[in-house]
């Protein structure tokens, strides 16, 4: 999966997101997995469709279905048939005319539409009127398609499962019990970790500089960045994709390096990977961690944290770093515009704990986490208290 939005479509997502209270990563999670950010048919009006051929037989009168099966438009249950004249924008827009000539009202209700593949019979729950209604409203408009989206989103429950990160009973909601088929869930996770981490980075499109590798760049180039950082022990998919995992890695190389942490793959950087010795095993020293602390960069939400936090092999106390719900704590902290004032002891001296440079855990409304960082010595174990707080006092979700 790629996620080339453009900028408008993001702008438009924000804008909506607050308005209605979603988180904008969310929004554009289900946008990249439905249509990858394609709004519109060829002629860049005309919203895009996906003609549904077993919804369209059971939104026909009983009488004209064994018709609309003798003209393959219509299948008493799901088939890949009823998909192989959709790959381009003409057949789509060809086989949903030939619906609409049969039955006018079914066919509108029998599509999927617009940025968030929104079913022509979900209009209602939308809150758009009836199926052609919506259709007609979203020609030309981004926007009518986000509001329809996310209004159905909310009126479905669907919202409260992304809010909650639960991407097995959003993809069971929005795509049905046989999301597994096609993984709904696991895209979901990925296309959200992504934009959380765009969002946050600012590296909402990926570079168009051949020399420069950020989130969202694919191609054999990353897989060559890829492949260096696994030489120099680090651990990383190599997947050819510059998602969130391997903007963590990058952004753990350059703290480990003197390197300031942006998390981008640019020309020094790339040369100071080709440069650099193997990662020794063991501890860091003291000036490594004193620039992960100075790192803010790397820390400046939960994806990002998490994903170098892996890169660099760090466990915290049981092995496992636990960010749920570590969005609106990060949040907090970004406005609080100084974090490491409102850091305090909560564990005192933890000798077991020691970690390569800075790691981060953030507590919930069910888990109290701490925060492990090394100083002067080997182990320095912090919390991150306002957060701890905030999550008493239910401001943290």
């Amino acid at each position: 999966m790629t996620y080339a939005i453009a900028p408008s479509i993001i702008d438009s997502a924000k804008k909506i997101a607050v308005r209605e209270g979603m988180e904008t990563a969310a929004i554009l999670a289900v946008i990249s997995t439905e249509t990858g950010g394609q709004p519109f048919e060829a002629d860049g009006r005309t919203p895009i469709v996906l003609c549904e051929p077993a919804v369209f037989y059971h939104q026909l009168p009983a009488a004209s279905r064994a018709e609309a099966v003798k003209e393959g438009l219509a299948y008493p249950t799901w088939d890949p048939h009823g998909y192989r004249d959709q790959g381009t924008s003409a057949g789509r827009e060809a086989r949903f005319a030939r619906m609409k000539a049969f039955d006018e009202a079914a066919a509108y209700r029998s599509v999927s539409m617009g940025l968030m593949q929104i079913m022509g019979f979900n209009a209602d729950e939308a809150d758009c009127g009836d199926a052609k209604s919506m259709y007609e409203a979203m020609v030309g408009s981004v926007d009518v398609m986000i509001d329809c989206g996310v209004r159905f989103l909310k009126h479905t429950g669907i919202s409260n499962a992304l809010a909650a990160q639960d991407w097995a009973d959003a993809a069971r909601l929005y795509n049905g019990a046989g999301y597994k088929r096609n993984a709904y869930d696991v895209k979901l996770a990925e296309a959200y970790a992504h934009w959380h981490t765009a969002l946050n980075s600012g590296q909402i499109v990926p570079s168009t500089n051949p020399k420069v590798l950020s989130l969202g760049n694919q191609g054999p180039a990353v897989a060559d960045l890829q492949k260096s950082l696994s030489d120099k022990g680090y651990a990383i998919h190599q997947d050819a994709y510059y998602g969130p995992e391997t903007q963590g890695v990058v952004a753990a190389f350059q703290v480990h390096h003197g390197i300031p942490a942006d998390g981008i793959a640019g020309e020094n950087t790339v040369a100071a990977i080709a440069a650099a010795a193997p990662q020794p095993a063991g501890a860091p020293d003291p000036e490594v961690v004193q620039a992960a602390v100075k790192s803010t960069a790397v820390v400046q939400h939960g994806w990002y944290a998490k994903r170098a936090l892996e890169a660099s092999g760090v466990g915290l106390l049981s092995g496992n770093v636990d960010l749920s719900g570590v969005n609106s704590a990060l949040d907090k902290f970004d406005q609080a515009k100084s974090t490491w004032e409102r850091v305090s002891d909560v564990f005192g001296d933890v000798s077991t704990a020691a970690a390569n440079w800075l790691p981060h855990a953030l507590s919930t409304p069910h888990v109290a986490m701490g925060v492990v960082a090394i100083a002067a010595g080997w182990f320095f174990v912090h919390s991150m208290q306002a957060a701890h707080k905030a999550s008493e006092e239910g401001a943290v979700a």
